[in-house]
């Protein structure tokens, strides 16, 4: 149930993120944001906020989850019948994305992995 909760709460971090940024410098729809951001919320929480940060640090998790975000919403460009946009776009938006995780993990550490704020700083 708590994994449930996360992820519930990670995806509207995402979308409404996405929906003001994307929205205001792409063509895309809100249609189409929901299922960037859901791609997004996925594979971000099953990479990155069970394998990489019950692992390591905050910092390191905000990277790498900045990097899979970009990677992300940029391949939408390439495997997806959207309106292209940017790679700039795609870049600010992951970087905001990272912001919003920063601190999306530190609730992580607090309410899924308790135990792990004794074996790392």
């Amino acid at each position: 149930m708590k994994h449930l909760v996360a992820i519930l709460f990670k995806f509207v971090i995402v979308l409404v993120l996405l929906e003001i940024l994307l929205n205001l410098m792409t063509a895309l729809t809100v249609g189409q944001i929901f299922m960037i951001s859901l791609a997004v919320t996925v594979v971000g929480y099953i990479i990155v906020d069970l394998l990489i940060l019950s692992h390591s640090n905050n910092m390191v998790a905000t990277l790498c989850n900045a990097v899979l975000s970009f990677l992300t919403i940029y391949s939408f460009n390439f495997w997806s019948r959207y309106p292209s946009f940017s790679i700039g776009a795609a870049i600010f938006s992951a970087i905001i994305l990272a912001v919003g995780d920063w601190f999306f993990h530190r609730y992580l550490v607090r309410s899924i992995y308790p135990n792990r704020r004794k074996h790392h700083p």
